[in-house]
């Protein structure tokens, strides 16, 4: 019995999409639970000290509030409509490209509500107080990251990397990163702490090879963030100090591009359902690189209060 599709919602609520056959509109049916969310309440947590499982060097988190809280019920919504239509008949049989496909249209759906400019808006005064000013570039689109459970690395997640392996720009970048589903403490982003005081020169990479894992160049995969061209960092990283980043119902994290980070295997029987993009000052942008998957500058500037 599988059942797929944990997705947090805001207002109180969680939302659960259980299917008891482990098949989209078969057997038994679908099975839709309501339960309370467990209540985040505080104030937005920004330092960068060691606080327990909250904070850590490099790490900032952010209780999500105003239009951001808003917009993450209409992802969750797009979610639920993407990932619980009964003309699918089985989510764990469908083949990768496909499912890449599946995952593309629900990521062109969430960008369609601009949640980048509207996440940065709602937050830019702590978006500004981390990256050190208020002059904000940042991806042009977001990536949802949708992982069906033990799936490898490089099927439908990207292992541990920084930003800067692949473009010289995002030594400056920060990245944003918000959970969609609760996960357990082990189905969470992984990073090594301190590590993004590593030079670069002293990280090892071995390159897998153009087309490892069927991730195409340019196609649905490439769109939703997957590397076609994928590296292994081999040597440089203490990965025996490698740490879960825990994030409450609620809240983002904010964190340091060069920090050394991945998203690991999905050892539960859920879809583990994330977006995540990349800020950065707008006077640091030198590569202006196009993202094919928004046919644009990957960067654009930002909204200023």
């Amino acid at each position: 019995m599988r059942h797929y599709g944990s997705i947090s919602a805001i207002r109180g609520m969680t939302v659960f999409l259980r299917f008891d056959t482990g098949f989209f509109g078969r057997g038994r049916g679908m099975r839709l639970q309501m339960g309370a969310a467990r209540r985040m309440s505080g104030q937005a947590m920004t330092q960068t000290t060691d606080e327990g499982d909250l904070a850590a060097p490099g790490i900032h988190h952010l209780t999500l509030r105003g239009d951001a809280a808003v917009l993450k019920t209409e992802i969750s919504a797009i979610i639920l409509e993407a990932f619980g239509n009964s003309e699918i008949s089985s989510i764990e049989s469908i083949k990768s490209e496909n499912y890449y496909a599946l995952v593309l249209q629900a990521q062109n759906k969430v960008n369609a509500l601009d949640p980048v400019r509207r996440l940065v808006r709602a937050h830019h005064a702590d978006f500004s107080r981390i990256v050190g000013t208020k002059d904000l570039s940042a991806q042009r689109i977001s990536y949802l990251r949708a992982v069906r459970p033990s799936r490898e690395v490089g099927d439908e997640f990207v292992d541990f990397h920084r930003e800067s392996l692949f473009n010289p720009d995002m030594v400056h970048a920060f990245n944003v990163w918000i959970p969609l589903s609760q996960a357990a403490t082990g189905n969470v982003l992984r990073y090594v702490p301190g590590s993004h005081h590593i030079p670069d020169e002293e990280i090892v990479c071995r390159n897998e090879g153009v087309g490892m894992r069927g991730v195409e160049k340019f196609g649905a995969g490439h769109k939703v963030g997957l590397l076609y061209d994928r590296k292994t960092i081999v040597s440089g990283v203490d990965f025996l100090a490698v740490d879960a980043m825990r994030v409450p119902e609620g809240q983002m994290v904010v964190f340091d591009g060069n920090l050394i980070h991945g998203a690991g295997r999905n050892d539960t029987n859920d879809i583990r359902f994330s977006l995540d993009f990349r800020i950065i000052p707008a006077r640091r942008v030198m590569n202006h690189s196009v993202n094919f998957a928004a046919g644009d500058a990957y960067f654009t500037e930002l909204y200023q209060p």
